[in-house]
């Protein structure tokens, strides 16, 4: 009798087992249920919260687009900056209508936009250098087909830095602080160079003696700043050299200053100097009133800081880039029919053409080959100010708005034109 309780006994001990374990398989059941139903409630949020933070990004792409490009609000900008005011920013109906228009979600989307502008202290005070902050607060709302809303808030900061530069001694076509006196003169196997002003005063420092070219005398005569009969007796520079025209041309310019020295004109009479004499009647003297603040000339190192382009080669500089050397060139300048070549070495060249050869005849009164001053298809680009230390080697034609920064000497081997 006792073996059979036993029996009975592990029967009934069964019997819980078999519940517990079927206990166990639905809660197991229903956590992988749970768990399936949470992440596809997470993945939905995560995927509606990314399309808020798309429409917050937007927003802030477009306002900073509408800063650049709106008339209105580019000049609000400008103005800010240059007051160092404090301003708030309204942006137009078209730029959130296009954020409608974004084909993100199903759901609808809402875009709320806080635009200001926040000044801060000039690294360079009085010298024409604004700085501050544009502030974009961009607060999204998406809602989805269920009619559950998310936001997305997103701060761009971006720094901001105007540079008003002006232009050098603006009243001048012409402006030189040369140490010496300067010298030009004519050489009987040297095919003169012309230096004309026009529409602007000339100031030479140290003065400058400039010996007249047959057609600086001529031109003279029209200006009555010489008669036909000083003319008459002058000693002439020969023409076969192409001496009748260039020269120092500053008959059309407006006043004539220097600091020391004078500035001269000249010329000989029956193969003798004549003692110098005043260029013109405009000619006056200028003592120490032309200082950097009056012209509006900034230190070296200003410059370079703000360029938007910088070429040091290490040939020129301790800590110049070894990669910038390469855009030395040697270059050969030749003279009319191969004569008076001249050569530059290591310079930056700046050619403002392109393949002249192929350039077309725009003035039907021209005749003869082309050549390169006909050829504006590649002028040379100024934007900002462009920082080069070295020599450059400059010629042909340009375009832009900006300032070319050379610290060495910048060789004007043929007319430049804007």
């Amino acid at each position: 009798m006792s073996i059979k309780a036993r029996c009975y006994n592990r029967r009934g001990f069964i019997f819980p087992l078999v519940l517990i374990l079927g206990v166990v398989i639905l809660i197991l059941a229903y956590a992988l249920v749970f768990m399936a139903q949470s992440e596809n409630k997470l993945t939905n949020k995560y995927v509606d919260y990314t399309i808020a933070e798309q429409i917050a990004e937007a927003g802030v792409e477009q306002a900073l687009f509408y800063l650049k490009a709106d008339k209105k609000l580019n000049q609000e900008l400008i103005q800010a900056i240059s007051d160092g005011d404090p301003f708030d920013f309204t942006m137009p109906d078209i730029l959130f209508d296009e954020v409608q228009k974004l084909k993100v979600g199903r759901g609808s989307k809402s875009l709320q936009l806080v635009v200001n502008f926040e000044p801060k202290p000039s690294g360079y005070p009085n010298m024409g250098v604004f700085e501050g902050d544009i502030r974009i607060e961009a607060t999204a709302t998406y809602t989805n087909l269920l009619n559950e809303a998310h936001r997305k808030r997103i701060l761009a900061v971006y720094g901001v830095r105007a540079v008003y530069m002006g232009i050098i001694a603006p009243d001048h076509g012409l402006f030189i602080r040369e140490k010496e006196h300067l010298n030009y003169k004519f050489e009987d196997s040297i095919l003169p160079s012309d230096l004309a002003v026009f529409n602007g005063d000339v100031y030479v420092k140290n003065g400058i003696t400039a010996e007249l070219s047959d057609w600086n005398m001529r031109q003279m005569i029209k200006k009555n700043e010489l008669t036909w009969e000083e003319y008459y007796y002058m000693d002439h520079p020969p023409k076969s050299y192409g001496l009748a025209d260039g020269g120092i041309d500053f008959l059309e310019a407006g006043t004539i200053e220097y600091e020391r020295f004078g500035v001269f004109r000249q010329f000989n009479m029956f193969g003798q100097p004549v003692p110098k004499e005043p260029y013109s009647k405009d000619v006056r003297a200028s003592l120490g009133y032309y200082t950097d603040e009056v012209i509006k000339l900034r230190p070296l190192e200003f410059y370079r800081d703000m360029a938007k382009v910088k070429l040091e080669p290490q040939i020129y500089s301790m800590n110049g880039n070894a990669n910038h050397n390469r855009y030395l060139k040697d270059i050969v300048f030749e003279g009319e029919r191969g004569y008076n070549s001249v050569r530059y070495n290591k310079v930056v060249p700046l050619y403002g053409y392109g393949d002249w050869r192929r350039a077309p005849i725009f003035d039907p009164n021209r005749y003869g080959p082309r050549s390169r001053k006909h050829d504006m298809s590649a002028p040379v680009k100024v934007d900002g100010i462009t920082f080069i230390r070295g020599d450059v080697f400059l010629e042909g034609w340009f375009q832009g708005v900006g300032l070319l920064v050379v610290q060495g000497n910048v060789y004007l081997v043929a007319v430049l034109r804007p």
